[in-house]
């Protein structure tokens, strides 16, 4: 959920299941404390895109996994 790196002020909530609906609006106050504040309040790792690599951005990679989906 940090701001994009590339992109000023651009940020992504991601990284929820099927269960994302229950915790939507806690997501979504987590996130606007960090934007308002430039801080999150909470542990959010599991929602952190930085959390991903450049390997997970390899189309081969990409296409096998999306077979599991």
């Amino acid at each position: 959920m940090p701001p994009i790196l590339q992109i000023d002020n651009l940020y992504v909530a991601a990284g929820m299941n099927v269960n994302a609906v229950q915790g939507a609006g806690g997501l979504g106050k987590e996130l606007a404390d960090w934007i308002t504040t430039g801080e999150p309040k909470a542990y959010l790792l599991p929602f952190d895109i930085r959390r991903f690599i450049d390997f997970h951005n390899n189309a081969m990679f990409l296409r096998e996994r999306v077979q599991e989906a």
